[in-house]
């Protein structure tokens, strides 16, 4: 038996700031085209770099799974606190 079929014991367990980013996305329409060449299974580090940029922090160096948390959970909530954006105007709140 190949190591190439699916697995249904074999899963990913997601941090819940992962997943309050995902959930944020739909309300950042700016946000979603920058992440759209990306793909989440392989690329979720890359998409971090852009989601942190969008919401204007800085980041440099090499993260273990520590500081990718504590991103996640900082990123998830500049996006809370920015709102809902609509085309490139936030109706509440403001990133930064």
């Amino acid at each position: 038996m190949s190591n190439d079929k699916w697995n249904p014991a074999k899963f990913e367990m997601f941090s819940e700031h992962k997943i309050a980013i995902m959930r944020k996305l739909h309300e950042h329409p700016p946000l979603v085209t920058l992440l759209m060449p990306y793909d989440q299974a392989t690329e979720w580090p890359e998409m971090l770099g852009e989601i942190a940029a969008y919401c204007g922090i800085a980041i440099d160096g090499t993260f273990g799974p520590t500081e990718i948390e504590a991103l996640e959970k900082e990123l998830a909530q500049k996006l809370w606190e920015a709102g809902v954006v609509l085309g490139n105007t936030p109706v509440v709140g403001t990133i930064n």
